[in-house]
């Protein structure tokens, strides 16, 4: 399918921009700025640093970590208004420097309604994916004005950051909406 300046792949869901000539590409791609990918590499690293603080940083602690990442870049993408080129574009320029994933697995995820590894990591109002239970079970009973771990809010801190490259909303915003659902699970242990 092609839309404008962008291709894509309806059978695997790669993806990637169309241009007849090199000083057309360059007029045509969504120019990400150093401070927008900065901004999801910390995102990345601050979700990475937090697991390994408390799990440890070993090859499976990191996997599991990557793919916390990965779990919240593709739900952030969920929504179609989010998918827009320069968000795309910003996907695939973090994984050209980062290979641990592509972004066509990224957006496949996100293209097929699910995010990556949801089972795991989904953190919603109406669910709650294996991974956060577990962490429920290791936390004191809930009570208003509690602190996380300092783990769990650098982990929670890089999801909040990743989903507001993606969404466009502010940090703050998606902090409350996060921090809301969060308490609710807790208060439910």
């Amino acid at each position: 399918m092609i839309r404008g300046n962008w291709w894509e792949c309806g059978w695997c869901g790669d993806s990637g921009y169309l241009a007849s000539s090199k000083s057309a590409k360059q007029n045509d791609l969504p120019t990400i700025r150093d401070e927008e990918l900065e901004e999801l590499e910390r995102g990345v690293l601050s979700v990475v640093e937090g697991m390994q603080k408390h799990f440890g940083d070993g090859q499976a602690e990191r996997t599991k970590a990557l793919q916390l990442a990965i779990y919240g870049m593709s739900h952030a993408l969920c929504p179609s208004g989010n998918q827009t080129p320069h968000s795309l574009a910003l996907l695939q320029a973090f994984f050209q420097q980062y290979s641990f994933c592509t972004a066509s697995e990224v957006l496949g995820a996100a293209r097929s309604g699910t995010p990556a590894f949801a089972n795991q990591f989904v953190l919603e109002q109406e669910q709650l994916g294996s991974f956060w239970r577990s962490v429920l079970t290791e936390l004191p009973s809930y009570h208003r004005g509690r602190a996380l771990p300092d783990w769990l809010e650098q982990t929670l801190d890089g999801l909040i950051r990743i989903e507001s490259c993606f969404s466009g909303q502010d940090a703050a915003d998606v902090f409350a909406s996060l921090q809301q659902i969060w308490n609710v699970h807790w208060n439910a242990k």
